[in-house]
């Protein structure tokens, strides 16, 4: 079984979050495209199976099977905070490339203080990902990137994928 590495505190700090190395993230993401994966196989087979064909009851698409996947995407690559990911809106993505940000950047608008406001930039992966979220969303001015069926309109860490 592997250890967690150590993580060592800075002066005055209580703890700190340990940060995933890239041999993680990637296993991390594996995992998470197994799940969706899984999740779309499932719903296949369910398709085929006698409730749908033999007794007329057809089973529940999937909503976003790759949401997991696609949130930790973000994450991993930008930096960002869980809740800063999970509110992040479609009028704070700007698709135009300026100064080092080639391929766009993403406005935080909330973040672990009220006054917390950052500009990041999108890896070139996260653009595809976002681009391809959007187009399926039907381009949206203003919404949420990551809408849910939740009191707040958008994915929270409760939230499921199926």
């Amino acid at each position: 079984m592997d250890k967690s590495p150590k993580v060592k505190l800075l002066p005055g700090e209580r703890h700190r979050e340990r940060v995933l190395t890239a041999e993680e993230g990637k296993k991390y993401l594996e995992a998470a495209t197994a799940i969706g994966d899984g999740i779309l196989e499932d719903y296949a087979r369910a398709l085929e199976g006698i409730r749908a064909t033999q007794r007329g009851e057809q089973p529940i698409k999937p909503r976003d099977p790759n949401l997991l996947r696609d949130v930790a995407t973000v994450l991993f690559d930008s930096g960002m905070r869980p809740e800063e990911c999970f509110r992040l809106r479609w009028e704070a993505i700007n698709w135009q490339a300026t100064g080092k940000a080639v391929n766009g950047t993403m406005l935080v608008t909330h973040g672990k203080t009220a006054a917390a406001r950052r500009l990041l930039q999108m890896t070139p992966r996260v653009r595809f990902l976002l681009e391809a979220r959007w187009e399926v969303a039907g381009k949206p001015q203003e919404s949420w990137v990551w809408p849910a069926p939740t009191q707040s309109g958008h994915v929270e860490p409760s939230s499921r994928s199926s």
